[in-house]
């Protein structure tokens, strides 16, 4: 299946609630979506922009849905990773009233509240790391390398739990221009970051039991109303991947044996890598993290050793 264009709706394969027969992708995502509707998320919280509020409208009434604006309700503007320049709202969708209630003055009290992230679905040892990362920790780690220290090293991790693309919670309102230029590289693949993940949420630990639960039960959902989508999901995001920073990853086509990553080429999506080490591990085929290098190989040839202060990290999502 190609990937799908603007504006993002989706063929189903059989129809949903009250005679949907397709969806966009985004806003709100669709794995958000599936994950209210298979019952692993009391609260499901978008941010969409005013041109989309029909559809929305339309969906939570075919869906019998509820929904709440709790930046009207609280007089209080929230995160938009725009930046706030484009009149994106913040909303609520639930199936009972009194959850979305309770969300809506959860995160009014504050956006790190542990409450809140359950609410949203989020395993509540998920939660807790996210937001010690959070409040303690965000300036020293990015939030993946901390997930990679609290994982098993050897691998591999399910697909379903790949956010090295799920930026919306890690970034800061300085970081949205980083943030628009990674998008914008990817739109021009037809790829949409914002989209790109089946967890909406980060979990502790790429082999937490909690998360994968949740994980496999949207997939399924996903593989049921829309196959092809699922599959182009998992073709994007069951590769290894080299994570350097926030906004500087590598993805290939290839494979992780006993810390050796071997491999074709370079995949889709792109990052705001340099261009210089991105060149180096296009003309490599094989790549190890070492203690403060990276080594990058081609062949019986010469290796590459790039230094590092701070080596990537090798993610393995291929299961």
């Amino acid at each position: 299946m190609q990937n799908p264009k603007w504006p993002f709706f989706l063929d189903l394969k059989k129809p949903l609630g009250n005679g949907i027969r397709s969806l966009r992708i985004i806003d709100p995502n669709l794995p958000d979506l599936a994950g209210l509707l298979t019952g692993e998320k009391p609260v499901l919280y978008t941010d969409y922009s005013p041109q989309d509020w029909n559809y929305i409208k339309d969906l939570c009434e075919k869906l019998k849905l509820k929904y709440l604006h709790p930046e009207e309700l609280y007089r209080k503007t929230g995160f938009h990773a725009d930046g706030g320049n484009s009149g994106r709202k913040m909303l609520l969708i639930g199936k009972e009233p009194r959850k979305l209630s309770l969300a809506a003055k959860c995160w009014n009290d504050s956006a790190t509240n542990i409450e809140w992230g359950v609410l949203l679905g989020y395993p509540e040892c998920c939660v807790k790391a996210y937001v010690k990362w959070r409040m303690e920790l965000s300036r020293e780690h990015e939030l993946i390398n901390l997930t990679f220290d609290n994982s098993p090293r050897k691998g591999p991790y399910y697909f379903g739990l790949n956010n090295v693309f799920n930026l919306f919670s890690r970034i800061s309102a300085g970081e949205t221009g980083k943030s628009g230029r990674l998008s914008d590289l990817n739109k021009e693949k037809n790829i949409f970051i914002s989209a790109l993940h089946i967890a909406s949420w980060h979990p502790c630990s790429y082999a937490c039991p909690r998360s994968l639960k949740k994980a496999v039960k949207v997939y399924d959902f996903l593989r049921t109303y829309a196959p092809g989508y699922a599959g182009m999901l998992k073709a994007l995001l069951a590769r290894p991947v080299l994570f350097f920073g926030k906004f500087e990853f590598a993805v290939f086509n290839g494979q992780v044996k006993d810390g050796l990553l071997s491999y074709r080429g370079l995949e889709a999506p792109v990052s705001l890598l340099k261009t210089g080490l991105s060149e180096k591990l296009r003309r490599g085929d094989a790549a190890r993290v070492n203690a403060g290098s990276l080594v990058i190989k081609k062949g019986k040839g010469r290796e590459t050793v790039v230094p590092f202060k701070k080596p990537p990290i090798l993610l393995n999502f291929s299961a």
